[in-house]
């Protein structure tokens, strides 16, 4: 490399490091000590609970029998997990009182702050669609119980067309409480990003916060989330967020105390977390928040203002995927900052399929749903240098139909946005660390056995993906990639050996480099380390390493490039 080259990659690296330092010294909004070796006062914070709250009338929660919290795993041998409840354990939810204790899960430095009184009020917004009745209402107690009154402007609730009964149970509930909610119901499904639109639209207060409808927000959670955005209207914050077992509603971190993270994305365009730079946690408490490149998308809060100015989220998305990138990109490139909240604490449901990510239905001759949403963001938002690397990791997205982008390309221009390469040096410089640029690939299409005249594909089994071998014409069937440094891929995955084993795992941090050669003449898929030849079992059908066999065809493989038929 020449000189001059590592002198601009040098004072590149410098200006980075100025920019993201003063930009998180900014960010906390408390009066942080001049010495982190200072102690704080021992006094609890302004908004902290004096005593433990009760405000549920217990007399109208006669349907629920019992105070217990949760479940130890394996307590009950009767967990009842329906389809139609994304694999929760509808059963036990709803013996739980909508007012349970959870743990206080923050730092403890998170219990001394105080915080202004003059914070905007807030709508909180929950879009849901068939959901479990004790979940929900969880979610909404959950919300009056550990919420400012002063703060709480309103509660509203959006039913994106459920087709199970809703509104007399929500009737209920909106007697007892009808100054602080408002039920607005679709009048046909529109998934996750226009009803989130329209509640944006709809809500009274400076701030709106966004709530999945199965969480439990932890005590005081709102000063501290909404305090940035006091600061600066152009703040997107995000809570730490917590873990409620879909199976026995235990409430517990997700990470260890002081592990910290921020949200990036792989080259498939998918959400990813990896381990905060010490850069931008650099001084003052553990609690302090910090600068991520981009969010979740579950749990946030933002000026209602500030998001509907940005266009809130692209129209053209369809369904429940991808907005969180699409907003976190615009977010930062058009002038924002997203910023994450140690000491704002909500715990989430994770595990079976978000209840609002239901909803419209799409046009088959387009594309998959996913791909329609990331090839949409990518066109708008990323360099060309950057859609190759999107299209590298997913080649049948080059023939999605991901509709007209014209007025997000307006938008784009009138809100005098940065351009992706500079988002990436200035806040995502990470990225590439974990995710590197993606070598070209040798070959991309349908890995077929010659012997059984079946596919690899991924099957995903609970929260398990499988290979297995499968019809050519299957709608599971992807393309399957070997790139030109021998990795062997699926979308964001990689194919690789456990013992004698072909499994699917996630690929190795910061390499795209692979083990795997394809013999195009013998039609061996050769792995280099273990000197073994991939095969399939017959009857069986299960993908395994074993000696090369030339003469048998359950040894050989070819690839064919899939030309999608939607």
């Amino acid at each position: 490399m020449r000189p001059w080259h590592l002198g601009k990659l040098f004072a590149l690296a410098i200006l980075n490091f100025v920019y993201l330092y003063f930009l998180s010294d900014r960010l906390s909004g408390f009066d942080f000590l001049s010495s982190s070796e200072d102690k704080l006062p021992r006094v609890l914070g302004n908004f902290e609970p004096k005593e433990a709250l009760d405000l549920i009338d217990y007399d109208f929660f006669d349907e629920y029998p019992t105070k217990k919290t949760f479940i130890v795993e394996g307590e009950s041998e009767n967990i009842n997990f329906s389809f139609i409840y994304s694999k929760i354990n509808k059963e036990l939810s709803d013996a739980i009182a909508p007012d349970r204790d959870i743990p206080d899960t923050r730092l403890q430095d998170c219990k001394y702050f105080n915080y202004s009184k003059n914070l905007p009020k807030v709508s909180v917004i929950i879009v849901f669609q068939n959901a479990i009745w004790s979940s929900l209402i969880r979610t909404i107690y959950s919300v009056i119980n550990r919420t400012p009154a002063q703060f709480l402007e309103e509660i509203l609730l959006l039913d994106d067309y459920s087709s199970l009964n809703q509104e007399e149970v929500m009737n209920k509930y909106m007697k007892k409480f009808n100054t602080k909610m408002k039920f607005i119901r679709n009048d046909k499904p529109k998934g996750l990003v226009a009803t989130r639109f329209r509640a944006a639209r709809e809500a009274r207060g400076e701030v709106i916060v966004f709530l999945d409808a199965y969480c439990e927000v932890n005590i005081n959670w709102l000063p501290p989330l909404i305090t940035p955005i006091f600061q600066n209207y152009t703040s997107l914050t995000v809570p730490f967020v917590d873990v409620i077992d879909s199976k026995t509603f235990e409430y517990r971190t997700l990470r260890k105390e002081k592990d910290y993270y921020h949200g990036i994305f792989d080259w498939s365009m998918l959400y990813r977390e990896s381990k905060l730079p010490s850069i931008l946690h650099k001084k003052g408490y553990d609690s302090r928040p910090y600068v991520s490149p981009t969010h979740p998308g579950g749990v946030f809060a933002i000026n209602r203002n500030f998001f509907l100015a940005l266009g809130a989220y692209d129209p053209g998305l369809v369904g429940g995927k991808g907005e969180n990138l699409e907003l976190s990109f615009k977010i930062w490139m058009c002038g924002g900052s997203i910023i994450w909240v140690p000491c704002s604490r909500v715990g989430h449901i994770f595990k079976g399929v978000a209840p609002a990510m239901l909803g419209q239905t799409v046009d088959s001759k387009r594309g998959p749903p996913m791909l329609i949403n990331l090839k949409r963001i990518v066109e708008v938002w990323l360099d060309a240098q950057y859609r190759n690397h999107f299209y590298t990791t997913e080649p049948l997205a080059r023939y999605v139909n991901h509709g007209d982008i014209s007025k997000q390309m307006a938008l784009k221009k009138k809100l005098q946005c940065q351009s992706f390469q500079w988002y990436m040096n200035t806040l995502a410089y990470s990225v590439l660390n974990t995710y590197p640029e993606p070598p070209a690939n040798l070959l991309s299409g349908e890995l077929r056995n010659v012997a059984s005249q079946t596919c690899m594909i991924q099957n995903k089994i609970g929260s398990f993906l499988l290979l297995v071998m499968a019809p050519c014409n299957s709608k599971s069937l992807k393309p399957v990639r070997l790139n030109l440094k021998g990795q062997l891929g699926l979308g964001s995955k990689c194919i690789d050996s456990e013992n004698k084993r072909i499994k699917i795992i996630p690929c190795s941090s910061g390499t795209e480099k692979g083990p795997w050669t394809y013999n195009e003449k013998d039609q061996f898929m050769y792995h280099n380390v273990r000197k073994k030849c991939m095969a399939i079992v017959p009857k069986r059908h299960s993908i395994i390493l074993e000696n090369c066999a030339r003469d048998n065809n359950y040894f050989k493989w070819t690839f064919k490039t899939i030309y999608p038929k939607w």
